[in-house]
Order: structure tokens, then sequence, then C-alpha cells
């Protein structure tokens, strides 16, 4: 049996791989007050799919485009395993 850590990688790994794959997309929010609190939620019916940008760059250091999505990179790949344990 594989060490926590790596079973840990390898599911990061997997989620990664998948931001190349599952489409990305968007609800429209709105706030409201519930009582004494402000809560920001979901509007119904208004997905939108957002197309993604690839790059060679992207693929490597991450490249953010206005008004596309962004897998994650290699980069962000090596970089959330100590973000997360931070």
């Amino acid at each position: 049996m594989p060490h926590v850590f790596v079973l840990l990688t390898m599911v990061v790994f997997v989620c990664t791989i998948l931001t190349y794959i599952v489409p990305s997309g968007k609800f429209e929010r709105e706030t409201k007050k519930v009582g004494t609190l402000t809560r920001t939620v979901v509007v119904p019916n208004t997905y939108q799919e957002i197309p993604k940008h690839y790059s060679i760059e992207g693929l490597i250091l991450g490249d953010e485009k206005e008004g596309k999505a962004s897998p994650v990179s290699l980069f962000g790949f090596l970089s959330s395993i100590p973000k997360g344990m931070k």
C-alpha cells in the first residue's frame, strides 16, 4: 500500500488532468439578506459554459486570459501541495 502522501498527490494529479477535460462554467450570483445574515446565492438556470484557454506557456507556468478559463498548470500542480499543507 502506498504512503498517504503518494495517494494524495495522485488524487491532486488526477484532478489537475481533469481541468483540461471537464468543461468550465459559472453561475450568476446575487446577494440576499436572510434574517440578519447576508448571503451570496446562485441564481438558478444561469449556468454558462466558459471556453478554455490552452497554450504551451499555460501548460507549464499558467497563462490567464480575460474571459476564458485556464486549466491548472504544472507549476500550479506542484505548488498546490505545499499551499494545502500550509
